[in-house]
């Protein structure tokens, strides 16, 4: 019984920390889904006339 308990607990913390990992991705690019390299080379590209 008390094992059923601490696999609960083990899965939600899989969850957790897929959860805060995905928002942290989100966070690290400021809701931009596409890659910064990418944009990068669109801005430099169109600022530049490259």
């Amino acid at each position: 019984m008390m094992n059923e308990g601490w696999h609960k607990l083990l899965e939600y913390d899989d969850v957790y920390q897929s959860a805060q990992a995905a928002a942290a991705d989100r966070e690290s690019n400021y809701g931009f889904e596409a890659e910064w390299d990418e944009l990068r080379e669109q801005v430099t590209q169109s600022e530049t006339g490259r």
